[in-house]
């Protein structure tokens, strides 16, 4: 079975299309690279290019026309817009990959450094104990703090001391219907196991 591991071979119709996108395009044959090499999906480096290519709309509309003009602080509004303003939550996931392939190889300017929220406090642990204790890939760890994080907004957990004391297995029945119907089964098996 052969390798994929290139922008042509994810994207054989349109992969022009995508080298040629404002900003981010000239790196995504490097991103594509670099995501296999992390042990991401082919489903999931599909959904990652796509984010990228409305994250590339979005600044252009806001006045970006380089790379070099963004910081860290700029992707992670325009992820935390993905998040909460989309319909579909799997652009601001999709577009995580790629923050984090930016920032690993250096084309990203740092952005002010803020504190972490009590969120992601208790996720950075939980990501500390799966690398140390389970031995989880970096594309495990990824999947697991995205999954977490978004759940833990939905119960409140930085405005409520108590989120996880009166947490409810009727609660994460909602939390896991809400996404019902926007996920193939085997993405559904992986949010239970995160959350688990």
């Amino acid at each position: 079975m052969k390798t994929i591991t290139t922008l042509v071979q994810v994207r054989p119709r349109d992969h022009n299309h995508y080298r040629q996108l404002p900003i981010f395009g000239c790196l995504l044959d490097e991103f594509v690279h670099w995501a296999f090499g992390r042990g991401y999906t082919i489903p999931t480096v599909y959904l990652q290019l796509d984010a990228v290519r409305h994250a590339s709309a979005w600044f252009w509309r806001r006045g970006r026309r380089s790379i070099a003009e963004l910081t860290a602080d700029d992707l992670a509004a325009a992820h935390h817009c993905f998040a909460t303003r989309r319909r579909d939550p799997r652009y601001s996931w999709g577009l995580h990959g790629f923050i984090i392939f930016l920032k690993t190889q250096g084309g990203l300017k740092p952005g002010r450094p803020q504190r972490l929220t009590r969120s992601e406090r208790e996720v950075a642990g939980f990501l500390e104990y799966l690398r140390k204790d389970r031995g989880a890939a970096d594309s495990t760890r990824e999947a697991y703090q995205r999954h977490v994080l978004h759940f833990l907004k939905f119960i409140g957990f930085d405005r409520r001391k108590m989120a996880i004391k009166t947490l409810t297995l009727a609660t994460v029945h909602q939390y896991l219907r809400s996404f019902s119907g926007q996920y193939k089964r085997t993405t559904m098996q992986h949010l239970v196991g995160s959350l688990r």
